[in-house]
């Protein structure tokens, strides 16, 4: 059991790449002592594993959750140091992968003209297979695009399999932008969800708006009536 969550922690990130950049921008204002599951109410079981496991991978966090230097350094950059520290995180955590997947090339020339197919097996080689391997070529992508790495133009999600999918139908033609948007509001495993769910979501946003129109009239009668003050006795 310890040797299988070992390898786990080996695995590149797979996390929705906009839930783990916008969890470290929410650690600006004040850094934790340690980074656990506690700080990640709002998400998933699941999601808080994959994030706790990328943060490990990209050396951000310790094994026990305590933050890194480098974590403390990137939190407080912004512009161009940013941009630099997050490009050093990217080639530093994703080095061996690169090496295995460039072989006897030059690295370069991988980066530069590697193809969708090379890069999945690449991934493959970690033990991620599956949705996993396309969830971690989608991290790898959108992280190299915000830290303003150019990669290969045939790094690209459309009309690729990955390597250990199995030989069906063609993927319909999804960028990883697309397989972001799809992860990044499924947290719960595809659940669809409730009536009630989206009843409170959208009584919600109108509570929002009425912070910034209290005058308006129309729109709190509206809210009123979902929260069901206008039924008579």
């Amino acid at each position: 059991m310890a040797q299988d969550k070992a390898e786990t922690r080996q695995l590149p990130p797979y996390v929705p790449w906009r839930t783990f950049r916008n969890f470290i921008d929410g650690l600006r204002s004040n850094m934790p002592m340690r980074i656990d599951k506690g700080l990640m109410g709002s998400m998933s079981g699941a999601t808080q594993g994959q994030l706790i496991s990328a943060l490990r991978f990209m050396g951000l966090i310790t094994d026990n959750g305590t933050p890194t230097q480098r974590l403390r350094d990137f939190v407080k950059a912004d512009g161009e140091a940013r941009t630099e520290l997050m490009s050093d995180l990217f080639f530093a955590a994703y080095r061996p992968i690169i090496d295995a997947a460039k072989g006897e090339t030059e690295e370069a020339n991988f980066l530069d003209n590697g193809t969708y197919r090379q890069l999945s097996e690449a991934f493959a080689a970690t033990s991620a297979s599956g949705d996993t391997l396309r969830k971690c070529v989608a991290f790898f992508l959108l992280m190299a695009k915000d830290a303003g790495i150019t990669l290969s133009p045939h790094f690209h999600v459309r009309g690729a399999r990955a390597a250990s999918a199995p030989r069906r139908r063609r993927a319909g033609g999804r960028s990883a932008e697309t397989i972001e948007d799809e992860e990044e509001d499924d947290d719960e495993g595809g659940a669809a969800p409730t009536v009630d769910a989206l009843r409170t979501r959208y009584i919600e946003m109108l509570m929002e708006k009425a912070k910034e129109h209290t005058e308006d009239g129309a729109l709190l009668d509206r809210i009123e009536k979902l929260l069901g003050y206008d039924e008579q006795p």
